[in-house]
């Protein structure tokens, strides 16, 4: 049964993950069982081992919420000796497809490519009626279907951005043990958002975000065939909620809080240029500029914005269009201009008349090496938290953690990044009193953020402290006034599925 479709129907799908992998007691029988009422001896071992995979991933994509299946039905799309394909899944997955979608159980909409225009979109694949009944059945925790535990960590991508195989080196293997001891403590964790009744976000730009236990799963994606660009951590849910809402993140029902490194790219380049940024710049605004017809706060979001996506761009036209994607993906960027080019290389111009010193890196591509040091940064932490059996979720060069770790979050922050900028190079001065000179973190929005205000000197103001408290606690019950029965409700979930596995483990 195929059926074509005007749609590209993405807003309810997500791709297929052939990872999906599970050999608790009660899978099986429940994937035996469809082959037997369904199927029965008409596929092959290799057949049914990428029936199982689909199967489960249909099976999981339907209880997070998706309608659909991104997959691609191209031969040349399943490779079942490469190092991204840890269950050796082959083309035999189309067949398996075709199959169901014979039988009744499954349809497909096949997807679309116009090679004049250069644009398409893979077919998806939809559960029937048939086999949501059949789904309905099942009698195994959620959490009983995982990824294969040989899935690969550590991507390397071509100047294309196609995966490419690399030569195992102790670096690989290291970093490889990390993200390994890291996903383990991930699959333990609840994350959620305490005020959703669903585990679902909807962002006005008609896209969702769902948040499943199932989406935790982390990599590192290094660019252009170099260990040396790019590098950052990639894949967990989190990284896609909007700012306003991860207030709201629970790790294993404890509030969190956030901090991130403030302008972490543009005080690298001055340290490479051997200037500590806080002490000898950061008096003036680093994205003030004016421009026409906006306000000197929208002047000043466009110009942080174009300072960053000229960090990042290989040359200016790059930085204008990536500049221009950005505010049109963006529900919350709106600039009452039309973002010419003239506009926006006089805006350029100003930020470079602003930061001189460095005006010679942007739109070079220094940005992917500026990834890469932040990628190493995050990997410290990682790696630290980890060690304690303490989540950390990264965006980039912010962090997430239980809020009752801000201290220690802010202590390794600062150690990380004295580690591993190398500013130390390029910095004159002891290396004991530079360091805090050179980290600025902010929060916001977050239950303790007032706490930082505290007078603890030895002649602290009393009534000042008092109403310091009282904002802080303020804070406190404004974010558990919006903690939500539902939420709870897949808490408690989570944890009872995690002792059942946990009992079968012993």
């Amino acid at each position: 049964m195929i059926t074509k479709k005007k749609s590209d129907l993405r807003d309810k799908s997500r791709v297929i993950d052939v990872h999906k992998s599970s050999e608790w007691h009660e899978v099986n029988p429940f994937i035996n069982g469809i082959y037997a009422a369904y199927i029965s001896g008409s596929l092959t071992t290799i057949q049914k081992k990428n029936l199982k995979v689909l199967l489960l991933d249909l099976y999981v994509a339907w209880t997070e919420g998706y309608k659909y299946i991104g997959m691609s039905f191209d031969d040349h799309k399943y490779k079942p000796k490469s190092r991204y394909n840890a269950l050796h899944i082959s083309k035999k997955i189309i067949e398996c497809a075709k199959k169901l979608s014979s039988l009744n159980l499954i349809r497909i909409h096949k997807g679309y490519y116009d090679k004049v225009a250069a644009f398409g979109y893979v077919s998806r694949i939809e559960p029937t009626e048939n086999l949501i009944s059949l789904f309905k059945q099942a009698k195994f925790p959620d959490l009983a279907i995982s990824y294969e535990l040989n899935r690969e960590t550590v991507e390397l991508k071509d100047d294309q951005k196609n995966l490419i195989d690399y030569k195992e080196t102790n670096q690989t293997y290291s970093m490889r043990n990390v993200l390994t001891a890291y996903n383990e403590l991930l699959k333990k964790t609840h994350i959620d958002c305490c005020h959703l009744k669903s585990p679902r976000l909807n962002r006005s730009s008609g896209r969702s975000v769902n948040l499943s236990q199932h989406s935790k799963f982390t990599k590192r994606v290094f660019n252009d065939r170099s260990w040396k660009k790019g590098g950052r951590f990639y894949g967990g849910f989190w990284q896609q909620i909007p700012s306003d809402d991860r207030q709201f993140i629970r790790i294993n029902g404890e509030r969190t809080v956030e901090i991130d490194y403030s302008g972490l790219h543009v005080v690298l380049l001055y340290a490479q240029k051997g200037i500590n940024y806080w002490e000898d710049v950061g008096d003036d605004d680093p994205y003030s500029i004016t421009v026409a017809g906006l306000s000197k706060g929208e002047a000043r979001s466009l110009g942080k914005l174009l300072l960053l996506m000229a960090i990042n761009a290989k040359d200016e036209k790059k930085a204008y269009v990536a500049l221009r994607s950005e505010v049109n993906s963006n529900e919350k960027l709106s600039f009452n201009v039309k973002l010419t080019n003239e506009l926006l290389s006089d805006a350029l111009s100003q930020l470079k008349q602003r930061h001189p010193k460095i005006a010679d890196k942007l739109s070079t591509g220094v940005g992917i090496c500026l990834q890469n040091v932040d990628s190493r940064i995050t990997e410290a932490l990682i790696k630290s938290f980890t060690k304690d059996d303490i989540p950390l979720l990264a965006i980039h060069d912010s962090y997430i953690v239980p809020h009752q770790y801000k201290h220690d979050l802010l202590f390794e922050m600062e150690k990380a990044f004295i580690d591993h900028s190398n500013v130390d190079k390029y910095l004159k001065g002891d290396a004991d009193v530079w360091p805090k000179e050179m980290i600025k973190v902010k929060q916001k929005g977050y239950d303790d953020e007032y706490l930082a205000d505290l007078d603890s000197a030895p002649n602290a103001d009393t009534a000042y402290n008092e109403g310091v408290f009282a904002q802080h606690q303020k804070m406190v019950e404004y974010i558990e006034s919006h903690v939500c029965y539902e939420y709870r409700q897949r808490l408690e979930k989570f944890r009872a599925d995690l002792e059942i596995l946990d009992q079968k483990k012993h």
